[in-house]
């Protein structure tokens, strides 16, 4: 079993090639950047903010007792619908990553390209 986390600029280019090329919160122009360009939405993208927990999950979850992908959906619902102030939420402030006001799965990167999320992470640190 995989227990040592990927680099996280690996990780991060592989967000970037996989979800940033179609992310309608793209900064305009963007598209034509590489996955090796650091774009300056990363700072506030709930992708980015959560991408250690979400690695961290999949690489430490006990495939006894639940699958990486399975550990993964769990920890995306639970970032996307956490209540504000909530220790899922970035530094403890606002909303979560994709949830309305009154906590309810919004729309936000993480929420809308969950699958290509859970894809790139499982193809790194493996399925099992």
């Amino acid at each position: 079993m995989l227990r040592e986390l990927p680099t996280i600029d690996l990780l991060r280019h592989e967000m970037r090639r996989r979800v940033c090329v179609q992310c309608q919160w793209r900064p305009p122009h963007s598209e034509a950047l590489g996955p090796e360009a650091v774009r300056p939405c990363e700072l506030t993208c709930p992708v980015f903010a959560h991408l250690h927990r979400l690695t961290s999950t999949a690489v430490l979850i006990d495939p006894m007792l639940r699958s990486r992908e399975t550990a993964l959906r769990h920890g995306i619902d639970q970032i996307c619908v956490a209540p504000p102030g909530h220790a899922g939420t970035a530094a403890g402030r606002g909303p979560a990553a994709g949830s309305e006001p009154d906590g309810t799965p919004g729309d936000s990167p993480l929420n809308r390209y969950r699958e290509q999320v859970i894809e790139a992470i499982l193809d790194i640190v493996g399925r099992r």
